[in-house]
Order: C-alpha cells, then sequence, then structure tokens
C-alpha cells in the first residue's frame, strides 16, 4: 500500500480494469469514452478540474479527482495519477477507440494530514509525456475543506462531463425506517459490531452520505449518531445536499504488509540482450514481523499489450522483515527481443501470496516506461 493511500471506489463513469502495477497504490482509475477523432498532432492537453490549487480536506474525507486529457488519440500509451509521485492509478493504452477527449476520475480516501501533490500524466507512444498537478492541503477534523466559491465554479465549468451535479437539496434529511435497522460505527458491515439498532417507523435525520451513496449517518436524539444501509432508510428530500462523508479511519489490522517502495534499473534504460538489474526496495509496513523468505520476481512487460517478454529465470528470495523495516533486493534480468518498442518492468514481491497480509494487492512495484535499443540482438 502506499503511504495515506486507500482503496478507492467505483465512479459513474466506465470502469476499466487496471493493470497490476495498480495495486501500488490500490485504487481504481476510470475513464468515460470521449468523441472520436481521425487526426492528432502535438502533445495531449491535461485540464484538472478537482480538487482545485490550495483546497482543504478534511482527514478521512474523500478527495474526487476528475481531469480530462484532450487531443488524446488512440496512441495514448499510459495515463496516471500520481499522490506524491507515487502512482495512485494507471491505466495502460487507455483509448482503444480513439477518443479525442478521455475524462478521468479516482477517489482517495484520505488518512494523513500533511500537504500533497496530485499528477496527472499522459503519455503518447512516441514517449512524449504531458504532467498537470494541482497541490491540496489535509487538515484535521474540524477545520474548514469547502473551496473558495469561485474555484467551485470553474471546476464545473472546465469539465462538465464528469462533474458532480451541483447540490440542491438541504443539508440535513429526514427520513423514516423501513425496516429493522442495525446501526455501525461507520459506513460499510465491516466498520465494525453494530452499536444500536432502529425500529420499523422510527424517525431519524440523516446528515451525511458515503461517497458510494449507500449508508446514511443519521442522528436521532441525543444518544444516536452512527450509521445506517440507505437500503432500510426511506428518506424524505433530495440528497444532493448532504455533506459526503467516509467515516473515521479505521485502525490498520495487525499483520505483515510487504510492498515496493522503490525501483530502479541498472543501465537505465536496458539493452537487449545484455544483463541489467532491477534494484527493489521492499519494506514491510505491517505490524507484525514477517516470519517467511518469499521469492521475489522481475518481468518486462511489452506497453503495447502487456505480454511479459524474455528474460532470465534468476529467483531471488526476500529475508525476513522485521514491523517497519526494509531491504534492497537486486534481480538479475536480460531481455533478448521486441527492441525498438516501449516497455516496462514490473517487481512482484510474494509471488503467489504465499505470506498472509493485511493487503495482498500491493505487493507490486514498477519502473518507468522505456524503449528498449537494439543492443546485441538480431533483426
Amino acid at each position: 500500500m502506499q503511504t495515506g493511500v486507500a482503496k478507492q471506489g467505483l465512479s459513474a463513469f466506465i470502469a476499466i480494469q487496471l493493470l497490476c502495477l495498480l495495486s501500488l497504490a490500490g485504487c481504481n482509475l476510470n475513464f468515460a469514452p470521449g468523441e472520436p477523432s481521425t487526426s492528432f498532432e502535438g502533445p495531449p492537453l491535461i485540464h484538472i478540474a478537482a480538487p482545485q490549487p490550495g483546497q482543504k480536506f478534511q482527514s478521512g474525507a474523500t478527495v474526487i479527482v476528475q481531469a480530462r486529457v484532450e487531443n488524446a488519440g488512440p496512441d495514448i500509451a499510459r495515463v496516471a495519477v500520481l499522490l506524491n509521485e507515487k502512482v495512485m492509478g494507471e491505466q495502460l493504452n487507455p483509448n482503444e477507440t480513439g477518443a479525442e477527449v478521455l475524462p478521468l476520475t479516482i477517489d482517495w480516501p484520505t488518512s494523513n494530514e500533511g500537504d500533497f501533490t496530485i499528477a496527472v500524466i499522459a503519455e503518447r507512444g512516441d514517449g512524449s509525456t504531458t504532467r498537470e498537478e494541482v497541490s491540496i492541503m489535509v487538515v484535521p477534523p474540524g477545520q474548514s475543506e469547502a473551496p473558495p466559491a469561485e474555484t467551485a465554479t470553474r471546476a464545473s465549468e472546465s469539465m462538465p462531463d464528469a462533474a458532480t451535479p451541483a447540490a440542491t437539496g438541504p443539508s440535513e434529511v429526514s427520513g423514516r425506517v423501513i425496516s429493522p435497522a442495525p446501526l455501525r460505527p461507520g459506513p460499510g458491515a465491516d466498520s465494525g459490531q453494530p452499536v444500536g439498532s432502529l425500529m420499523v417507523d422510527d424517525e431519524v435525520l440523516i446528515i451525511a452520505i458515503n461517497p458510494a451513496r449507500n449508508w446514511y449517518r443519521i442522528r436521532r436524539g441525543a444518544e444516536i449518531d452512527a450509521w445506517v444501509d440507505a437500503s432500510l432508510v426511506s428518506a424524505a428530500d433530495d440528497l444532493s445536499g448532504l455533506p459526503i462523508e467516509t467515516g473515521a479511519p479505521q485502525a490498520p489490522r495487525a499483520g505483515v504488509n510487504l510492498e515496493v517502495t522503490s525501483l530502479e534499473l541498472v543501465p537505465d534504460p536496458p539493452v537487449c540482450g545484455q544483463p541489467a538489474i532491477a534494484r527493489a526496495t521492499v519494506r514491510n509496513s505491517g505490524a507484525v514481523d514477517s516470519q517467511t523468505s518469499p521469492w521475489v520476481t522481475a518481468q518486462a512487460h511489452l506497453l503495447s499489450d502487456d505480454s511479459v517478454q524474455a528474460q532470465n529465470p534468476n529467483t531471488v528470495y526476500l529475508p525476513t522483515l522485521k514491523s517497519g523495516e526494509e531491504t534492497i533486493l537486486e534481480i538479475p534480468l536480460t531481455l533478448t527481443g521486441r527492441y525498438a518498442q516501449l516497455h516496462v518492468i514490473r517487481v512482484t514481491v510474494d509471488q503467489g501470496n504465499h505470506v498472509i497480509e493485511t493487503d495482498e494487492n500491493d505487493n507490486i512495484g514498477a519502473s518507468r516506461q522505456f524503449e528498449l535499443s537494439q543492443g546485441a540482438c538480431s533483426a
């Protein structure tokens, strides 16, 4: 898992299955198709509509990143969203239809406070890259998180296709329980044990909604402030004005968690037919010491179709790591074909998930994309 980054929810756009590299961030990057075009010249253009520069968010709130890649075309090889230079979401070859515009959205449930930079990157097949970024702040609960009125207006004007409709309803809505409803400390049955229950026809005040809009935060009298499944409560008014909340961050589960925190190639870039090394930093970010030594692999993927390229089969084993400890591994590999094409190296720790971890989806790190030169390989 990347620091400060949690799993993301699906948006209203068409969800595209992410490639393995997305597990670095554990998030979902979604695109909506744009209008087709037949001619694309010059670099792609990126417009970030949300969040706004300098916008503040309370810790625990969800930051919804909304952007669009214009002048896209079929040769867009990669679109990625970075959080403090770590991959939060990525899609390779995202524009099979050759659309001119690629709107995208990705959700980031915040946890840590501080300054963060969100960047959107679009790369063409020829290696040219366009980048746009915005800096935001995550502040303690209770501090203001609303953007200035003019920036909120600019966001809605700059990306009407991807932006959420403007809120028109009240900030609190009356509701009535229509089926016996257990109350939870957060949105979701996995947020904790029930903290109470409501009976049919009990009246409540709906004061917030989660990003997926399937759980309500409700208040009843002075005693009850909890979350309830939205299907069990009938709302009496428009819910679009309710604040969106994710609930308090859950305490991290105790256990081992292995992640690749950085990856460099030696030489960079590799040369076809010549030995190379993938130098990976692996960290146990879990609260428990690891007791086993899983094996680690490095594979070269052709960017055009994500196929695995030839390499020597060396296996490197990860030593046991204490909680918070990290180590550097050097994994030999040799690429033997498909030169003059774009590649990416992916390192996987605990291939096959033989180690029980608190998160089994963040074991992969990736290099930057590179064009493999011919070297000693024959035509």
